[in-house]
């Protein structure tokens, strides 16, 4: 009876010990794959830092630029104001115009097709219609039965 006893302790120290290899060795492929893991993933951001790095100069050369554009859009706006107003004064004073006003920007109202449709305030007193601020989708060209 001692002896079965014995066995089955036995037995049991035995299957016991199988199992904890068991686990040992699982524990061993986990700590390889995290390993391999670690390896990829350090890999990875070394090949990605410096497309970052990359990237972070190409906004700070694209923020320069796009401020240097527009300065220099800022400028040519005014340039172009002053010499339309310059244009409409001279103008004025030629008697090619009845009136003669600074041209500020005025936004224009459009229509759902597109069409302008200025702003009654902002119009000729001569011609009904006609805008005293010129943009580039007024200049088109004149009909016909308008001409001279």
């Amino acid at each position: 009876m001692q002896q079965e006893h014995f066995l089955l302790e036995l037995t049991i120290a035995v299957l016991a010990l199988g199992a904890l290899t068991g686990i040992l060795v699982v524990l061993a492929r986990i700590n390889g794959a995290l390993k391999e893991l670690k390896a990829t993933v350090e890999a990875t951001r070394q090949q990605i830092e410096p497309v970052i790095e990359e990237a972070q100069q190409m906004t700070q050369e694209t923020r320069a630029s796009l401020s240097t554009v527009l300065k220099q859009a800022q400028a040519a706006v005014a340039m172009v104001t002053a010499t339309t107003e310059e244009i409409t004064q001279m103008a004025g004073e030629a008697g090619i115009i009845s009136h003669h006003a600074p041209v500020t920007p005025v936004p224009c109202r459009q229509t759902r097709l597109g069409r302008h449709s200025p702003s009654p305030s902002r119009e000729s007193s001569t011609s009904p219609g006609v805008p005293l601020t010129l943009r580039p989708h007024h200049l088109r060209p004149v009909p016909r039965r308008y001409r001279q």
